[in-house]
């Protein structure tokens, strides 16, 4: 539950997809009376359309539904006006909308159309912010690998347009991400460079949550100190602003790290006063999400039943306002609670609900941890066969996206069930995995307990040195982290190894602290359900005070609406009129001169008619002359290029899958011999079709020239040489606007010496060897261009040396095999579809591996249209 805590929190902190000024709700609903007043007023569809807009983005942190109604109506109207722009901007609120409300798949689905027209308009900012927002989707869905993608490919286009703010926001989702993994520190980094932006940008709303974000992280490592330095900076821009909204957010941010702490009154107080601001300002979702907070603190101080009336009351508003993400989270707790009390049924209920909606996400972050979390229960009734093979398909989850936290997490629940079971090295394995995997993620939270664990289990197995090793190395960290059901879990850890050495003394003294921290615990327990009842009722007093203060606010409105109706109706009547009067007065006028402009387009329609037809002769001949030319080309470049069989010739048991987009290719495989040398290359030029095909002729004969003309045979000097004949060639010292070149992987192989050579430009080498596959990663520049040179990088590419083994395979590939859309969902082939097949198929004939490509890349592929030429060559030695 912790966890699913702090990834709501930072997702709260985080701007969504196009909103950099945070507004407080006081002026959404003045900027909204004065945007419904104006479009009344409007007569011109194109300003009708960017006020449509407007209002959409006003209501989205007010009404989800009401939001996608006008999203819809701005999208009708730019439609029905063939008004691009405008249709662009309404559809991509519209995906924003649908993200606000949890659908997911849906906004996934639409989003590719969206970015097509901006394509189609060059407008280059739209497009990577359209990227950034593919890759928001993605996490949403837990895959933080595509995610980092699409963060990636904003942030290259961003540096290219020089647009600072854009930067910023690629940095802050890159950073995210990295935090979403559990690499905290990384995260931390990366969050300092976006902030430098906002900084000189003045971006103050980015500032605000790039310091609340950079203040989660150090509390995950344990520095909380810094954590609190800044939070109290991210509460001092907000309160120069005047932003209550954003305070409010803040302050729910900050009551998480006392939380952690254990200071739960703290944590409880200021979750309260976030929660009296959001009601004053009738902020629906701040609201549910502080009574989603309050229930955790309830659930932390065993006030469950308090918990449940909060979750309750956050469910309520979730489900009015449609923010399907924080339902989930909120059947997740429940569920949780429920566990908690043994009430076993009910908590499997409410599992189960999440883990419907999670599916129909296809959000595997949430779907891992209430694999855990069902888990757990079965760990409690015992059935711990059912436990293990449960929470094993969570880690297998969390495992999958980097997660290791949550990996930590299961195999702390697997270990309980094997310690159950009595397979006290099983269950070790698993302990010390969980403290491994929390030391990577420098998440040390209750690292206490995890020791604790460890303790237990060597005691179990009557090794009571090690048992007290732990154990004290576990009283240190949960003395540290303050969480005082791990410093008496500790305690007792530590007397029972001293019980087992025998030293009764110790053991007594331990026992003696273990009874007193908890008797502690229970004190506290009974002050915190009376400050809890207290506080319930300050609380349900304040919310009566603040409906009786809206309903008052309310008759006030409806009678200001009133006199408003009234006046814009005797407006609008007169305005009528005066249109009708003018609209008789031209219409005569108008008919006399569409009949004459008739006449005469009549007369222009069969003039032209005749030119039409001497144009689709002519357009017939020179469409018949270019496919001629076309196919020619094709003719010459397969008997330039060398094939399959001269493959086969030089490597017994190998394959080359060639699928060209268009007639010509762009992609081209290399292949020469020179003494005792096999050089093979799969080279991917710049673009397709005829412009890729030039590339390719321009790329094979100075690669010829190059091996065969200068005697060159180191791949990293090749690829040099290649890279300064492409620049020589094209003349691009000159034309700083030409980057067309190629990516490649070049490979010198010796089968007597069993030596491989490898040189790569954006291209990896897959090196299969012993049942194990191995990515080798080739230089992260391309050969040709101008514009790396240009950044102060140096152009020299590496040579790697790889020892071969009989039995070894190798495989390279251009780039648009992973790059296809298609499948089910419309994603990417990807690099890790590429890797499962290698694997599968590991001991079958290259020959069928490469059916194997063929035949998955064509499922995939389906009736989606082919992105780029394919080129995959495959070689066993």
């Amino acid at each position: 539950m912790k966890k699913l805590t702090h990834i709501l929190l930072i997702f709260i902190a985080s701007s969504l997809f196009a909103q950099d000024e945070a507004k407080t709700p006081e002026f959404q609903i003045t900027r909204l009376d004065s945007l419904f007043l104006e479009l009344d007023k409007i007569m011109i569809d194109t300003v009708k359309v960017n006020v449509l807009c407007e209002i959409c983005l006003e209501l989205m942190n007010y009404s989800l539904d009401s939001a996608m109604v006008y999203c819809k109506q701005a999208k009708k109207l730019s439609k029905q006006i063939r008004f691009d722009r405008g249709f662009a901007e309404a559809f991509y609120n519209e995906i924003v909308t649908l993200r606000k409300m949890g659908e997911f798949k849906t906004a996934l689905d639409s989003l590719p159309k969206v970015m097509e027209l901006y394509k189609d308009m060059d407008d280059v900012i739209n497009v990577a912010q359209c990227e950034l927002a593919f890759g928001m989707l993605a996490a949403d869905l837990g895959n933080l690998q595509e995610a980092a993608i699409y963060y990636e490919k904003a942030l290259e286009k961003a540096k290219k347009m020089n647009d600072l703010k854009m930067q910023g926001r690629c940095l802050n989702s890159i950073a995210i991400n990295y935090y979403y993994r559990g690499e905290f520190k990384e995260a931390i980094t990366i969050f300092n460079k976006s902030l430098n932006i906002a900084k000189e940008t003045k971006n103050t709303a980015l500032q605000v949550n790039l310091y609340s974000n950079i203040a989660s992280c150090f509390n995950l490592v344990g520095n909380i100190d810094t954590g609190i330095y800044y939070y109290d900076i991210a509460l001092e821009l907000v309160r120069n602003e005047g932003d209550r909204s954003k305070f409010a957010s803040i302050m729910s941010n900050y009551a998480g790290l006392y939380e952690d702490q254990g200071d739960h009154e703290t944590s409880y107080e200021m979750h309260q006063e976030a929660l009296t601001i959001r009601l004053e300002l009738g902020d629906k979702h701040g609201i549910a999400q502080s009574y989603v907070s309050i229930g955790n603190v309830d659930s932390r101080m065993y006030r469950y039943e308090a918990a449940i009336q909060n979750y309750m009351r956050g469910l309520k508003l979730t489900e009015e306002i449609g923010d399907i993400q924080t339902i989930n989270v909120i059947l997740n707790n429940i569920g949780s609670l429920y566990a908690e009390q043994n009430e076993f049924e009910k908590a499997l209920e409410y599992y189960d609900k999440a883990f419907r909606m999670r599916l129909k996400l296809d959000d595997r972050d949430g779907l891992a941890q209430i694999y855990t979390n069902i888990g757990r229960v079965f760990l409690r009734k015992n059935e711990l066969d059912l436990a293990i093979d449960t929470v094993q398909v969570g880690l297998k989850l969390f495992r999958s996206m980097g997660n290791q936290d949550g990996e930590a997490f299961a195999h702390s629940i697997i270990g309980k069930a094997w310690f159950k079971k009595k397979n006290y090295q099983k269950a070790l394995d698993h302990f010390e995995k969980r403290v491994e995997l929390k030391q990577i993620s420098g998440v040390t939270s209750n690292m206490g307990d995890a020791y604790a664990d460890i303790s237990n289990t060597h005691y179990s197995m009557g090794r009571y040195e090690s048992a007290l090793d732990y154990g004290h190395i576990a009283v240190q960290h949960s003395r540290y982290e303050g969480a005082k059901e791990d410093i008496k879990h500790a305690y007792l850890v530590v007397s029972n190894a001293y019980k087992g050495l025998n030293n009764f003394g110790n053991s007594l003294k331990y026992f003696e602290k273990y009874a007193a921290i908890k008797d502690t615990i229970a004190e506290d327990l009974k002050n915190r359900n009376l400050l809890g009842l207290q506080t319930e009722f300050e609380t349900k007093q304040k919310e009566k005070e603040i409906q009786l203060l809206n309903n008052q606010n309310k008759i006030q409105e409806l009678e200001t609406d009133k006199q408003r109706t009234f006046r814009n109706i005797t407006s609008v009547g007169l305005i009528l009129v005066m249109l009708l009067a003018y609209m008789l007065y031209n219409r005569f006028r108008i008919k006399q001169k569409a009949n004459t402009e008739l006449t005469y387009k009549n007369k222009l329609i069969a003039e032209q008619k005749d030119a039409l037809e001497d144009m689709n002769t002519q357009l017939s001949k020179k469409n018949k002359s270019i496919s001629d030319s076309i196919n020619y080309a094709q003719r010459i470049q397969e008997t330039i290029m060398p094939t399959g069989e001269r493959l086969n010739e030089l490597f017994t048991d190998s394959f080359l899958y060639f699928k060209a987009k268009d007639v010509v290719s762009g992609d081209f495989p290399w292949i020469r011999k020179k003494g005792d040398d096999i050089f093979v290359s799969a080279v991917d030029c710049t673009g397709h079709g005829v412009p890729g095909a030039m590339m390719s002729m321009i790329g094979y004969f100075i690669l010829n020239e190059t091996v065969l003309g200068h005697n060159i045979y180191d791949p990293g000097t090749i690829l040099d040489n290649l890279h300064g004949g492409v620049i020589q060639t094209l003349k691009q010292q000159k034309n700083v606007a030409s980057h067309d070149g190629m990516d490649l992987a070049f490979c010198k192989i010796n089968l007597k010496e069993m030596k491989l050579e490898y040189a790569g430009a954006h291209r990896p080498l897959y090196h299969l060897s012993n049942g194990n596959l191995n990515e080798i990663k080739g230089n992260r520049f391309p050969v040709g261009g101008t514009q790396y040179a240009k950044l102060g990088k140096e152009i020299k590419f590496d040579t790697q040396i790889i020892s071969l083994k009989k039995g070894d395979s190798i495989y390279m590939y251009s780039d648009g095999l992973p790059d296809q859309l298609g499948g089910f969902e419309n994603r990417k082939f990807a690099d890790k579809q590429i890797q499962e097949i290698i694997s599968e198929n590991k001991n079958a004939p290259m020959t069928k591996i490469g059916e194997a490509f063929s035949q998955r890349f064509d499922g995939w592929l389906g009736d989606s249209k082919q992105l780029d030429d394919v080129l995959l060559i495959g070689i066993r030695f």
